[in-house]
């Protein structure tokens, strides 16, 4: 197998592991803070708990990272900002416009930014491995 093959597929199981968690953390908090904090504060707090274990998990399970660690986690970061982004934007739509229940439209929201996520941490994050 390549080692784009190989990453592609540790990527997708890593990465409903990682979307798992975040899900759940998204979960948690929201049942905690419905009635007292937006969805979109709730979706906040939640990525900022989940972008520690995310980077973690993609720099050394998934893309066995060995470059500098400093570089990388701003690239991360980065990358990782951009696919929170498109999740308040596939969230907003989906609740505000679709009327989709916060926790439905979130399953959606992750998917999508799952995906822009790996074509980013692949190409720019981790491109030397």
């Amino acid at each position: 197998m390549s080692k784009s093959g190989r990453q592609l597929i540790l990527y997708l199981m890593i990465g409903a592991i990682n979307a798992l968690i975040g899900y759940g953390i998204f979960v948690v908090i929201f049942e905690l803070f419905k009635n007292h904090l937006h969805y979109l504060v709730i979706l906040t707090i939640s990525n900022l708990l989940y972008g520690i274990f995310g980077y973690m998990t993609n720099r050394y399970l998934v893309f066995r990272s060995t470059g500098p660690w400093m570089n990388e986690s701003i690239k991360y970061y980065f990358i990782f900002t951009l696919c929170v982004i498109s999740n308040y934007i596939v969230m907003f739509i989906a609740v505000s416009g679709l009327r989709l229940h916060p926790l439905i439209a979130q399953l959606c929201a992750t998917l999508f930014s799952a995906s822009l996520g790996f074509m980013g941490h692949k190409f720019i994050t981790f491109q030397s491995t």
